[in-house]
């Protein structure tokens, strides 16, 4: 399995994070986890069981089970957390992208007879600029969203920006697509699913790291967010890919 990301257009990175490009062999069943972004998802190679070939992936608040099989070519936008709600308002769930965008057919054509990848970031930034370049993510949610992710506390955040908490909450939800008490759960998550594939599998030193309470609430985001108990099990070739992004 090989994966590979690369950046966007100066003008798009106000609203994408990455690009990215998984090619392999399906090994078969693999989980998708919750973590805080949007993404599209273009399958250039074998389709996926019960899915259509270009995907919106939401604001996912629990884990989606997929069954890839035969050859991946897969390639990913991944979207900031803030700009969320501005590409595609009110949709939280995995739906076929081309409901959500024009275009998508076309563009996805392009992708698969491109000759390089640098070929398919130009193809890209083109067609995401007249569908991200129109609207700013609010500076204030990009901060909170940061500060987040290295998990300061909410109040702590609100005063930060100088919001009340009740104003954090409704422009996070407006921008990101869910609350920030969620997000920041989510991010916690994301912290402790990458010490346990990375560390000695010390469960109470993972929790105290990640900021949890206790061991008692990070097996329970994992039971919510991954559907089971944190093991420590080695994760499949993409399912470490699907990690990196």
């Amino acid at each position: 399995m090989r994966y590979r990301q690369f950046t966007p257009a100066p003008d798009l990175q106000h609203a994408v994070e990455h690009y990215w490009l998984l090619e392999g062999v399906s090994q078969g069943f693999e989980r998708i986890f919750p973590d805080g972004h949007c993404e599209l998802a273009i399958h250039l190679g074998d389709r996926v069981a019960g899915q259509p070939n270009t995907l919106w992936i939401g604001q996912l608040r629990q884990c989606v089970d997929i069954a890839p099989s035969g050859i991946l070519r897969i390639f990913g936008v991944r979207m900031l957390p803030e700009v969320a709600m501005l590409a595609a308002p009110r949709i939280e769930e995995i739906v076929d992208l081309a409901g959500v965008w024009p275009g998508v057919p076309d563009w996805r054509q392009r992708l698969g007879s491109a000759a390089s990848i640098s070929e398919m970031s130009s193809l890209t930034d083109k067609f995401l600029r007249s569908k991200l370049t129109q609207r700013s993510p609010d500076q204030r949610v990009a901060g909170a969203v940061r500060l987040l992710q290295q998990h300061c506390r909410l109040d702590s955040v609100a005063s930060t920006l100088g919001l009340s908490p009740r104003q954090l909450q409704r422009l996070f939800q407006a921008h990101v697509g869910m609350e920030p008490k969620l997000f920041a759960r989510i991010a916690r998550f994301q912290r402790a699913l990458q010490a346990e594939r990375t560390t000695d599998f010390n469960w109470t030193r993972i929790a105290h790291d990640c900021g949890y309470y206790d061991q008692a609430h990070l097996i329970a985001d994992f039971w919510e967010f991954k559907g089971e108990a944190p093991t420590g099990r080695p994760v499949s070739a993409m399912g470490a890919c699907l990690a990196a992004r």
